[in-house]
């Protein structure tokens, strides 16, 4: 039987949130920390953001839900890789050159970080990334600079640029 498992969670007075969620935000808005609780994030004219912990405030009253990481020295770098079709076309008829149907450019790298949990991970591992998708760890780091890399597992529900299903 499979099991959801564990992770650890570290908490710390300094966060890291993506940008394109803190740039959705208004100036002062309560949101919710996902797996923490309820926050009132402040947008400062200087481009800082602050936040005070509500814990008691109710999530189901918060536009937003955000994932967040601790910002401490325990997290870790890693690479997302995703892969599009190779062919562009759902179906190739008999009157089509297939060499015309050919995506060149199916293979997409991002960057981020991760927390403690992918430090343990073994190759073949599979985690699923929250509000990303589910993962395979493909690389573990060898030495300094290497990255942790992660392939994506396609749920039949993304669409690629072409409009059809991955």
């Amino acid at each position: 039987m499979l099991t959801l498992g564990l992770k650890d969670i570290v908490y710390s007075n300094k966060i890291i949130i993506e940008k394109e969620d803190i740039d959705a935000l208004e100036a002062s808005e309560e949101v919710t920390l996902m797996d923490w609780g309820n926050c009132f994030i402040t947008k400062h004219a200087d481009g800082k953001v602050t936040g005070k912990l509500n814990l008691d405030g109710d999530f189901k009253k918060t536009k937003f839900k955000l994932t967040w990481l601790a910002d401490t020295s325990d997290k870790t770098d890693i690479e997302l890789v995703d892969f599009d079709h190779l062919i562009t076309k759902d179906k190739i008829e008999e009157v089509d050159n297939w060499k015309d149907f050919i995506n060149y450019d199916t293979e997409f790298h991002s960057f981020g970080v991760a927390d403690l949990n992918v430090k343990n991970m073994k190759k073949g591992n599979i985690l699923q990334f929250e509000r990303k998708g589910y993962f395979i760890l493909d690389k573990v780091p060898e030495k300094e600079g290497d990255k942790f890399v992660f392939f994506t597992i396609p749920d039949g529900k993304q669409v690629n640029r072409y409009g059809t299903k991955k």
